[in-house]
């Protein structure tokens, strides 16, 4: 009887302490990448718009331009805001592994979000053009992070 009563003690001890670590982390994690899922949010939104609420390009260079540009951008800052999220999380370093990981993760956003324009039927085309663009700007978003960061370390290191 005892043992019993002490085991189920041990085990909502255990239960307890990881709810209340796992918590914390996750808690943790949402803080420091908060811009990401707000910037993922913004993104989906965006995508799953309608087509009859964007503008109507005439000509194939215009559609060019203007869609590809859209999607460099959507891209590039969603990689750049994973990037600042892990700065938070690791404020000693940022490692490759970081900028493979926001890297992946735009661009499987981007493959999904295509997909989902496939197979939504809103007047939208999920189009391979526009998954390559994501990814060029999911790289981009990664380049102009690595720029920033070594930005900012050269100035530390000259004061």
């Amino acid at each position: 009887m005892l043992r019993e009563k002490s085991q189920i003690l041990i085990q909502e001890l255990f239960y307890c302490t990881f709810v209340v670590l796992f918590q914390g982390e996750v808690m943790r994690l949402i803080k420091q990448f908060f811009l990401s899922f707000g910037w993922g949010i913004i993104i989906l939104i965006l995508i799953i718009i309608p087509g009859d609420f964007i503008p109507h390009v005439h000509t194939f260079s215009e559609w060019l331009q203007w869609d590809k540009i859209t999607h460099l951008i959507l891209f590039g800052t969603f990689s750049f805001t994973i990037l600042i999220g892990f700065s938070k999380y690791h404020p000693s370093v940022i490692r490759k592994k970081h900028y493979l990981f926001a890297f992946i993760i735009s661009v499987l956003y981007g493959g999904l979000t295509e997909c989902l324009q496939y197979v939504l039927d809103m007047g939208r085309d999920g189009n391979v053009y526009d998954f390559y663009a994501n990814i060029v700007g999911a790289f981009l978003g990664c380049l102009l992070f690595f720029l920033y960061k070594k930005h900012t370390m050269n100035k530390v290191k000259s004061n």
